[in-house]
């Protein structure tokens, strides 16, 4: 019988975790109410396998199980933002952009993700703000942008 690599390295335990990580976000979505079908359908999408991803990277510092929890949190209300402000660039903090890296390298799961979330695939452009200074300072607005968003739909975070 083959194992998964999660039992092949005894991190069992951890991908059972990862139910904790897709309920916690689910309340802060509540909290708007524009779209409930896309809310629901962003709550139920299960973001264990990048929180795991997370918490064992292949180099660097591996996150805390709250670390990870609370950026895929923000990362479900960037998707929102993302989903209801299509015209806006919505510009994602460096741990957002972790996990959003994170869920891309799962190239199968985002793939359907997006295509459930979105109805298409979702493009990531890294190289916003690293043209010139102008652009630079065009990102920098456009995440000021992002973080008011984020307070009018969640509140302070």
């Amino acid at each position: 019988m083959n194992q998964s690599v999660a039992e092949q390295s005894g991190l069992e335990k951890e991908l059972v975790d990862r139910d904790h990580i897709q309920s916690i976000p689910k309340s802060t979505l509540q909290k708007s109410t524009v779209d409930s079908k896309f809310v629901a359908a962003l709550s139920a999408t299960d973001f264990g396998p990048i929180a795991f991803k997370l918490m064992h990277p292949d180099d660097g510092k591996p996150w805390t199980l709250e670390r990870a929890t609370k950026a895929i949190e923000q990362y479900r209300r960037f998707l929102f933002l993302s989903k209801h402000y299509p015209r806006q660039r919505i510009v994602p903090s460096w741990e957002v952009d972790q996990v959003w890296h994170a869920h891309i390298l799962d190239t199968t799961k985002y793939r359907e993700d997006c295509d459930r979330l979105f109805g298409s695939f979702m493009d990531h452009w890294p190289y916003f703000g690293m043209k010139d200074e102008a652009e630079k300072a065009e990102l920098d607005s456009a995440f000021l942008d992002t973080q008011q968003l984020m307070e009018a739909h969640f509140g302070r975070v």
